[in-house]
C-alpha cells in the first residue's frame, strides 16, 4: 500500500511541473519565462506532494487499529480523495502560472 501512496505523491509533484510549463507555453514566453513556471511548478508541486505524503502517513497510522474490513473501505476513499487532490492541484497551479505569465509577457 505504501508503494502506491508513494506513486501517488510523485504524480501529485510531477504534474505541477507539467502542468506549469503547458500554461507557460500558452503564453509564448521566453527562456525566463519558462524557468520561472518550472520554479512555480517545483514550489507549488512540493507543497501539494508534501500535503499528500503527510495526509497518507496520519491516515495509515490511523487505520492500524481498525477491522480489515474498514481498513479497505478507508483506503479507497483515501485514493479517490488523492486523485481529486491531484486535479485541485493541477488547476491550481495552472491558474497560479497563467497569472503569473500575464504580469511577466
Amino acid at each position: 500500500m505504501h508503494y502506491l501512496w508513494t506513486i501517488l505523491s510523485g504524480i501529485s509533484f510531477f504534474s505541477c511541473i507539467f502542468i506549469a510549463v503547458r500554461a507557460a507555453r500558452d503564453a509564448k514566453p521566453s527562456f525566463g519565462g519558462y524557468a520561472l513556471s518550472v520554479a512555480i511548478g517545483l514550489a507549488l508541486g512540493g507543497v501539494f506532494a508534501w500535503t499528500t505524503w503527510s495526509i497518507g502517513k496520519r491516515g495509515y497510522t490511523a487505520l492500524e487499529t481498525r477491522s480489515e474490513a474498514r481498513q479497505k473501505l478507508y483506503v479507497d476513499v483515501l485514493y479517490f480523495a488523492t486523485l481529486f487532490w491531484i486535479f485541485i492541484a493541477a488547476y491550481i497551479t495552472s491558474l497560479v502560472t497563467s497569472a503569473v505569465m500575464r504580469l511577466v509577457t
